[in-house]
């Protein structure tokens, strides 16, 4: 999941065509993870425009990871077949605030969550601190905060750096639903976004992913 480096430098993530399937039965292709994605600016704390979207297999996205070897071994033991990550732009707003939206497919619920299980404590890890300081973050900190109703297992993470006088923040909300795996991640100079902005983009990418999983 491409946000492990968004934090330090801007993304890029996901897919494998074939097909996946949203609760272990129904077929999804990567239209229906792309529109799982595309959120509008409806409900959200600042109107947002597209910069870019693409599909990566799992062997890209596993590269993103400090094994890329494991990382790709444990995408075929929790059947991940598919993924769809897009960058926006947020409008008005200065210092303009970063956002990502990833989701991946998996072949089970059961795969999906062992996924998200693994990429939380990935992100809660010590290995995560060290790797934004080798980004030149002069100090960080990894805080697990309160996860409001997301998905059916959520967790929000927040992320405190410093890098020179410039203090950031980031919020990543982790979550799965059904065999879906998504993320959002937002990240602002610091006092310009809360855990209210990120769950508001989280619970409409939410909301997406269950109108193309039930139709």
């Amino acid at each position: 999941m491409r946000f492990f480096w968004f934090v330090c430098v801007t993304a890029v993530l996901t897919l494998s065509l074939s097909a996946c399937g949203g609760n272990g039965a129904d077929t999804l292709d990567d239209a229906d993870l792309r529109e799982m994605v595309m959120i509008t600016s409806e409900g959200l704390p600042w109107p947002v425009s597209l910069a870019g979207d693409k599909a990566i297999s799992n062997e890209e996205a596993a590269s993103e990871y400090p094994d890329p070897e494991q990382w790709l071994k444990n995408y075929d033991e929790w059947g991940r077949v598919g993924d769809h990550y897009a960058e926006f732009r947020s409008e008005g707003v200065t210092p303009p605030v970063g956002l990502s939206i990833d989701v991946e497919c998996y072949s089970s619920a059961v795969g999906a969550g062992s996924a998200w299980a693994a990429i939380r404590d990935l992100v809660l890890s010590d290995e995560m601190v060290q790797s934004l300081g080798e980004r030149g973050m002069s100090e960080a900190a990894i805080l697990e905060v309160d996860a409001e109703g997301v998905g059916d297992e959520s967790v929000t993470i927040l992320m405190a750096t410093l890098s020179g006088d410039v203090q950031g923040g980031t919020y990543v909300i982790l979550f799965h639903r059904e065999g879906i795996v998504g993320s959002v991640t937002v990240t602002a100079v610091a006092g310009v976004i809360s855990v209210e902005n990120a769950v508001a983009v989280a619970k409409q990418v939410d909301a997406r992913i269950q109108d193309v999983l039930n139709r």
